[in-house]
């Protein structure tokens, strides 16, 4: 990038701020006049300030990614912004994308105004972090605006109300382990505001008896500090039936294979209210010793009576969801 080029995109920074603070300016005059289709900025000046800079970041990306002055950005495109944050988080971010290139290493060098942008914008792990966080703060500020506003004017809802989800959902974080981000929705209750939502990949279990016999392993989980006994399992891999993950976790972390198809005793979501990770659990009442353990780390399994497991699960011993659910689905075909 030349000086020039710099100093065009110092100059963009400069009139973005300019459009930002007038855009600002119009809409605090509109709350005063009463307007009831204006959403008004809180007065916290920390909050002014972290709106105006998302308001002078959505000008400057849009007028990189068009080509055109940012005089020229049509203010109408940047309604989401006040309107619907989740939407404009995911707009902006996809806008960056195309922009971002502009902002190189040698202006930032040249210009700390352009520094302070190219921070946010290059695709580099610790922008795109700091990005991220810049955006979530700017739209919880609207959001809580947003929120009071639908309390006090939202009529009562009916019971059975869906939740809505109002655009498309922002993904703060993604990879092979798992995805993080929040939508901006509607409740039953008619409110607005946002939700956090986590996706981890779906899992298989399998419930294996030996008549009165479940095979299970007592094991640590280091994330919630927890000892526990577990059926064997795991993550279903990408293209991966779930019936065929339970079976191969199955030989893998015992050295048990079935004979038989395994039979699908349950398919559910074990925190439903803000996590995607659906959960199959299977039955296998007919297996037999094939090898043994490939898994290392999964604890020793050893058959254990179905009479005890009451006992257990009264005193927490089966902490994890899929191995509380299957045995408890297991006990009551007994019976």
């Amino acid at each position: 990038m030349t000086t020039q080029d710099t100093s065009a995109v110092t100059e963009a920074v400069a009139q973005a701020e300019d459009r930002a603070d007038a855009l600002m300016a119009a809409i605090d005059a509109r709350t005063a006049r009463g307007e009831v289709d204006v959403i008004p900025i809180p007065d916290a000046p920390r909050v002014r300030h972290t709106i105006r800079d998302a308001l002078t970041l959505a000008l400057v990306a849009r007028a990189s990614a068009s080509g055109c002055p940012v005089a020229e950005v049509d203010l109408a495109e940047l309604a989401w912004a006040v309107h619907a944050p989740i939407l404009w988080q995911t707009r902006v971010a996809a806008v960056l994308a195309e922009a971002g290139h502009r902002l190189t290493d040698a202006a930032a060098a040249h210009d700390p105004v352009v520094a302070r942008w190219a921070r946010l914008v290059r695709p580099d792990e610790t922008g795109r972090r700091e990005l991220d966080l810049w955006l979530e703060s700017a739209a919880d500020v609207v959001d809580q605006v947003l929120a009071e506003r639908h309390r006090a004017t939202a009529p009562p809802a009916a019971a059975d109300s869906p939740w809505q989800v109002l655009g498309d959902e922002y993904v703060a974080h993604s990879s092979r382990w798992g995805r993080y981000g929040s939508a901006d929705v509607a409740r039953p209750s008619g409110e607005r505001g946002k939700h956090h939502w986590f996706e981890l990949p779906p899992a298989a279990m399998t419930v294996a008896l030996d008549n009165d016999r479940v095979l299970m392993a007592w094991r640590h989980r280091w994330v919630p500090d927890l000892w526990s006994w577990e059926l064997p399992g795991g993550l279903v891999a990408p293209h991966e039936d779930p019936a065929d993950t339970a079976a191969r976790e199955l030989t893998e972390e015992t050295g048990y294979t079935a004979s038989r198809p395994l039979e699908l005793l349950a398919t559910y979501e074990p925190a439903a209210g803000s996590l995607r990770s659906p959960h199959h659990v299977y039955l296998a009442e007919h297996v037999e010793r094939t090898g043994h353990p490939s898994e290392r780390d999964e604890g020793e399994f050893r058959w254990l009576p179905l009479a005890e497991m009451p006992e257990k699960i009264a005193r927490g011993q089966l902490g994890t969801s899929g191995s509380l659910t299957g045995v408890l689905l297991a006990l009551q075909r007994k019976h």
